[in-house]
């Protein structure tokens, strides 16, 4: 069991793969628009993310630090392997802000999500792409203004979502890719393989119901990626379970 814990922490880094998000998307994406009904308790993250944004370290770390609080795994993720992301990721974020450090492209996320489904061998449909990562960066603007990267003042934003920037900074980097970690087990939205998005895109601009292949993929799918991790867990050892993270930054391009 605790095996299967650390197995599960170190693969979403700081934010698991815990079920107390599921608010973002329970709420069309078209308030990405219209701004958000309601403030969500974990907005109070943006005060940390503000701070943070004057390169001063121990801000920084302190946000981090918070990522792991209000993810709900304070507790779990403690000694080396909390320390370790805190610093390693604060550190990051201090050189982005002070300008030393380039940021993480959206195109890390695609790669670091991919690497992991061929690692543990799970379904194809459980892959990224650009387009989501997008998406989900434009379903959490809303909520976490201080977290998503935007666009200076007077870029003008030529079509939906262009008002984001590309380039993310360490801590969103960490934030987006435990989100899509998320999304992938339990929102069939984000449980879709290319080839069924395009089709569905045609069916409903067509009038028709578009539908992926699966017969009922709001369920089937997060069981069937769930099983599949669960197999994972049995064939990988409690160390490499443990180095997850480490291997998972250095994908990110979050440097030491």
């Amino acid at each position: 069991m605790k095996k299967k814990i650390m197995f599960f922490l170190s693969l979403s880094l700081v934010a698991g793969l815990g079920m107390s998000w599921l608010w973002l998307f329970e709420k069309d994406l078209v308030e990405a628009q219209n701004g958000p009904t309601e403030a969500h308790p974990l907005a109070a993250i943006n005060q940390k993310a503000k701070a943070a944004r004057s390169g001063n370290l121990p801000d920084a770390e302190e946000y981090i630090g918070e990522l792991i609080k209000v993810a709900g795994f304070e507790n779990e993720l403690q000694g080396f392997t909390s320390t370790a992301i805190k610093n390693r990721v604060g550190r990051a974020e201090s050189r982005y802000r002070l300008g030393q450090e380039e940021g993480i492209p959206e195109a890390k996320i695609v790669r670091t999500v991919n690497g992991l489904v061929k690692k543990f061998n799970l379904p194809r449909y459980s892959r990224t792409n650009l387009y989501e990562v997008r998406r989900l960066r434009l379903g959490l603007l809303p909520n976490f203004p201080q977290i998503i990267t935007q666009k200076k003042q007077g870029v003008q934003s030529v079509f939906v979502g262009a008002q984001i920037d590309s380039q993310m900074s360490p801590a969103e980097a960490v934030f987006v890719l435990a989100m899509m970690l998320q999304q992938k087990m339990v929102n069939p939205e984000f449980q879709l393989t290319h080839t069924e998005r395009v089709n569905r895109w045609a069916g409903s601009h067509n009038h028709v119901g578009g539908q992926s292949n699966s017969p009922n993929p709001d369920q089937n799918r997060s069981r069937e990626i769930k099983e599949a991790l669960s197999l994972a867990v049995a064939s990988t050892s409690t160390s490499d379970a443990l180095q997850m993270s480490g291997i998972t930054l250095n994908t990110l391009g979050i440097k030491q």
